[in-house]
This record gives C-alpha cells, structure tokens and sequence, in this order.
C-alpha cells in the first residue's frame, strides 16, 4: 500500500515541478477517490486555470505561448508540423469601455471570443492575449487560400458579434 502512495505523491509533485516550470499540458492520470485523488484533482483544475483567460474562457496569453512551444517541437521525424498563427485585434474597443463601461466591454469580449472559437476546430487554439487582442493557432497545413477564407470567417463573426451585443441594454439593466 506504501509503495500504491508513494508512486501516486511522486506523480503528483512531478506535476507541480513541471506546472511551475510552465509546463500546462501535464496529464496526471490519478484514479484514485481518496484524498490523494482530491490533490490531484486540483493540481488539474490548477492547471487549467493557468492556461485560460477568466473572463472569455479561452486560453491566455500563457497557454498560449505554451501551445505555441509545443508546436514548435519537432515531431518524430525530426519536422515541425505545420501551423499558421492569426493575430486579432479589435479596433476602438477602448471606446467601448470609456462610454459604456467595463461590463459592457467585458460582454463584447466573451461574444467575440465565442465567434472566433466557432470559426475553428477543437485542435486549433485560440487566445486571448490581453485586453482586446486575440490569436489563434491554427493546427495543420493550410493553403494561402484557405487561411484568407477563415480571416474573412473571422472577421464576418466579429463584426456580427459588435452588432449583437448592445452595450446600452447591458449598463441600463446593471450587468
């Protein structure tokens, strides 16, 4: 039994070694319903949190650079797979907050972090990088074609999110 929790510690402060060294994607695979299991469960909770913008839900800018590393890496054949990195940034959005609020911006920044997710698929990340700027890794090899199809995606989704969110209905009912 001592060698059972002894085994399942170790994987745990391994994790937190490499949380803390910036290391987001530790899996952990603790099946356990103790208390132990507990620790490790928050570990991941933990682990999670720091990878992912509070208020959008979408990665930050440190899961960000994290999942960028780790695209980076060369694969087993020695390449790197390809990727495109698609940077967004949100014009006038400071006028936003200054007439209308904090809230309604923090509203116009979870819609359009929702329509640019829906523009990608689940092995693509997309981030929140501060304030009203955004990136998004896109995983595989795509075609100049392709990629100007997805930035045109993206940008009919904004646009369609700024006309759905009505900042004036947000302060007027407290939000």
């Amino acid at each position: 039994i001592l060698n059972w929790i002894e085994r399942d510690l170790r994987k745990i402060s391994d994790a937190a070694r490499r949380i803390g060294h910036g290391e987001l994607n530790v899996a952990l695979n603790l099946k356990r319903q103790d208390e132990i299991g507990q620790l490790g469960q928050s570990f991941m909770t933990m682990q999670h949190q720091l990878g992912t913008d509070a208020l959008t839900g979408v990665s930050n800018r440190r899961g960000f650079a994290a999942r960028l590393h780790q695209r980076m890496r060369p694969g087993p054949a020695g390449a790197v797979a390809g990727f495109a990195i698609l940077l967004i940034d949100l014009d006038h959005f400071k006028q936003v907050n200054d007439a209308m609020g904090h809230p309604a911006g923090d509203a116009v920044l979870i819609e359009v972090a929702e329509r640019i997710r829906a523009c990608f698929g689940a092995q693509d990340t997309v981030a929140r990088l501060g304030g009203d700027e955004f990136a998004v890794i896109i995983d595989g090899s795509s075609t100049t074609a392709e990629l100007e199809a997805r930035l045109q995606a993206v940008e009919a989704a904004v646009v369609q999110a700024s006309h759905r969110v009505d900042p004036e209905a947000l302060v007027a009912t407290g939000f």
